[in-house]
């Protein structure tokens, strides 16, 4: 099971990022890294996602292949739950509004 699976707004809104054209995905992947920041001033997430990254492998995810998108993600798997549901309830919503025809 991926990490983002326990959660299913963070499923579902990582799942529409990835079907997003490169721009929104790039634009989402900046929204978390900011939004992460402002719900957590103290930056642990960070420092969490920076002690994780120096152990992982060089994975081929799709969103390993863009430096901001892959570490958004990182930065969002090391946010508590709640802000990792949050921001991706406010990322849907964005994704939504931008798609919208």
């Amino acid at each position: 099971m991926r990490w983002y699976d326990v959660e299913p707004d963070v499923c579902i809104a990582i799942s529409m990022i990835e079907l997003a054209s490169i721009t929104l995905q790039i634009d989402s992947a900046k929204y978390i890294i900011k939004r992460g920041k402002e719900l957590d001033p103290t930056l642990n997430f960070i420092k969490e996602a920076a002690a994780e990254t120096s152990s992982i492998k060089k994975y081929q995810r799709w969103y390993d292949k863009n430096e901001t998108i892959s570490t958004a993600f990182r930065y969002l798997k090391c946010m508590t739950k709640d802000n990792q549901i949050q921001i991706s309830k406010e990322v849907l919503l964005n994704l939504r509004e931008k798609t919208a025809v």
